[in-house]
């Protein structure tokens, strides 16, 4: 199945657009010795000159939480929709392929390990996912985490400001004009979301 050509795409504006829509990052760590991954839930925090920080939080019995304390580099990778693109949909047949949007972040980040930080980054991520979703949360710390030590003890927060952030968009841009205009229609008659919203893309971003 052929991969041809993702577009880069450097747009912070775009990029942390789809960092707040996809805030679930798989994360990347290594500390010379072994390499950890998760998956986290992340919020962007915009600062007055324009500069953002990415911001998250894991449980401190995560061995990631290890690698963070050691200084380890970390790589947040971002997935936004994805779909199977049939080359039968082409004028003249070619080689099926996938379609996907797709952001990285990279960066040392630097540890949130203070009561005041770490309830920052828990009400931001509640805050973003009743955002999102229908169905709202009212912000809560549980009995066992109440005293500040149990929750600095219990929780880690990370605050990245990346050195590097790239994106690939992977939307048929090198096809013709008329095959994209076919593969839009053609996406846009499946039932799954993932389809429908890489339509959307391409149909934002067609030349």
């Amino acid at each position: 199945m052929a991969n041809k050509h993702p577009i880069p795409v450097s747009e912070p504006s775009i990029l942390l657009e789809i960092i707040n829509q996809y805030p679930l990052a798989t994360v990347i760590t290594h500390d010379g010795d072994s390499v950890e991954i998760s998956q986290l839930p992340v919020v962007v925090k915009m600062k007055e000159d324009g500069k953002f920080f990415i911001q998250g939080h894991l449980s401190t019995r995560n061995p990631q939480w290890r690698h963070l304390k050691a200084g380890a580099t970390m790589v947040l990778v971002f997935n936004g929709p994805n779909t199977y693109i049939n080359s039968s949909w082409y004028k003249v047949n070619d080689v099926s392929t996938w379609n996907y949007i797709s952001v990285q972040a990279e960066g040392l980040p630097e540890l949130v390990d203070n009561h005041e930080g770490l309830l920052d980054i828990l009400k931001a991520t509640t805050t973003l996912a009743n955002r999102l979703y229908k169905d709202q949360w009212d912000f809560y710390i549980p009995d066992d985490l109440k005293n500040e030590a149990d929750l600095i003890n219990s929780i880690g927060g990370f605050s990245l400001e990346p050195k590097k952030l790239s994106g690939k968009f992977k939307l048929s841009q090198s096809k013709s004009l008329e095959d994209q205009n076919r593969i839009i229609k053609e996406l846009s008659l499946r039932d799954d979301e993932n389809s429908k919203l890489i339509a959307k893309f391409m149909s934002d971003n067609i030349k």
